[in-house]
């Protein structure tokens, strides 16, 4: 067992883990800080994300995947930690989060869409002038000073993450396309990129919890529509259109 206090998005998590490999894992994230909540991972929610991996690999890729204890752990922990952080206005996006100017933009869209590789094409068309929050799945944080974005080690199978709070700027969400165009969208299109895109339990009572997060960030976010190819001229438009 492992045991120690990492914080996420300024919140202190106190972790309790089966394996040292986890503790490894949140090292850049780990503080010497009294926490404000708990959470223990279980062999019965290490279980269940096997279950659920299995399922999700034979459902998109049309076969069965098997991951290690260690790394099914890591997205136990993950789901534990999203659950709670709800209670302190923070919500887990699926989608790739960039920083430029100390403004954020997170780009949503279905797997395979190709949002890792629209933000690859940031980093080469704005050279260092771009910063990866987080890759994969940042966390987003609803506060009366604005919306924040913030890095974690739960970045994707590219690694792509830092340590870093910054101001969101926008949601965007991406469609491939012949030609590169941005609009951007009402609220109504907003919501229904959020609601696709963030982790919410189906719960009555958690829906409850998550709904007014959603509700205040779709009304000081912008949010955008963006079709795209690959070409890095992508970029260029896709900056433009939401600076």
């Amino acid at each position: 067992m492992t045991n120690f206090v990492a914080k996420f998005a300024d919140i202190n998590v106190d972790i309790s883990a089966f394996f040292e490999s986890t503790n490894v894992f949140c090292a850049d994230y780990i503080v010497d800080e009294a926490p404000d909540f708990s959470v223990t991972v279980s062999l019965e929610d290490i279980e269940y994300e096997r279950v659920l991996s299995r399922e999700t690999s034979m459902r998109e890729l049309g076969h069965i995947v098997e991951y290690s204890d260690e790394y099914l752990e890591t997205l136990a922990l993950y789901r534990k930690i999203a659950i709670k952080m709800v209670d302190y206005g923070v919500l887990l996006f699926h989608g790739s989060g960039i920083a430029m100017d100390n403004e954020a933009y997170l780009f949503v869209a279905s797997s395979g869409t190709g949002k890792s590789t629209h933000t690859r094409l940031w980093r080469e068309a704005f050279g260092s002038k771009v910063q990866v929050v987080n890759d994969d799945k940042p966390l987003v944080k609803v506060t009366t000073e604005g919306i924040f974005m913030y890095g974690t080690p739960w970045d994707g199978k590219h690694q792509l993450s830092s340590n870093i709070k910054v101001p969101l700027k926008a949601v965007c969400s991406l469609a491939q396309d012949k030609d590169n165009h941005i609009e951007e969208v009402g609220r109504k299109e907003a919501l229904s990129s959020v609601m696709k895109q963030i982790y919410m339990p189906s719960g009555r009572d958690e829906v409850s919890k998550w709904l007014p997060l959603v509700d205040e960030l779709c009304s000081k976010v912008k949010f955008y529509q963006l079709g795209c190819n690959m070409d890095i001229d992508a970029a260029r438009v896709a900056y433009e259109g939401m600076k």
